[in-house]
């Protein structure tokens, strides 16, 4: 690569690199799970990040594997667009891992508030995934058929600062009955969405972190 080319020169000659550079993922993927071999069974991260390269928008979908406060990559993809990805975008990756790995090695699934959404919930759910993910404070429950219906926020209501709080029964959140867990700090709530049970759901929503160090 040339220093002394503009900084958008640059980054379309990597992209040529890439395009014509094929590389195996799913070889990678089992090589990465070869060296965690002394863990059987992992909770999987879903995060996207977003920035600019000069003119050029660097937009990144990734689904990582846990491993001792750690998270590795299995899979990505370089999103032609900038924004949220979309719900097939996210089944892509994780199609791949539950193939690689099989439904009964995935714990669970941990993801921030983008990875909401009917169709999303509902491939998650048929196919047995777990989840843990947060969502935004406005999103409504109950039945839509309902006229007046609370933010979930409203559910948190009596919850003290820096006190975890699990909500003692499901609850109606875009047509599916599942458990949530919150806790209020001084910037705000972190409100928790479970599949199954909102058992340690904050802690192991916590392990979502992980990503951020890669």
């Amino acid at each position: 690569m040339n220093t002394g080319n503009k900084s958008e020169s640059n980054y379309r000659t990597i992209q040529r690199f890439f395009k014509l550079y094929e590389m195996n993922y799913d070889d990678y993927s089992r090589f990465v799970l070869m060296l965690l071999s002394s863990q059987s069974k992992y909770y999987l991260v879903m995060d996207r990040t977003n920035w600019k390269f000069g003119n050029s928008n660097i937009n990144i979908l990734m689904l990582g594997v846990i491993y001792k406060d750690n998270c590795f990559p299995l899979y990505w993809e370089l999103l032609d667009k900038g924004g949220s990805s979309s719900t097939q975008e996210r089944k892509k990756l994780l199609t791949k891992a539950i193939k690689l790995l099989g439904k009964d090695r995935i714990l669970g699934l941990l993801g921030d508030r983008e990875f909401i959404g009917v169709q999303w919930f509902r491939y998650l759910i048929s196919n047995q995934i777990e989840f843990h993910i947060r969502v935004p404070k406005q999103i409504k429950v109950g039945s839509s058929l309902k006229k007046h219906r609370r933010t979930i926020e409203y559910l948190f209501r009596y919850c003290k600062e820096n006190v975890k709080m699990d909500y003692p029964k499901p609850v109606n959140i875009l047509g599916f009955n599942m458990y949530v867990s919150g806790m209020k700090s001084s910037n705000g709530f972190c409100i928790v969405l479970s599949s199954k049970s909102n058992l340690k759901s904050l802690e192991k929503y916590q392990m979502r972190w992980t990503i951020e160090n890669m």
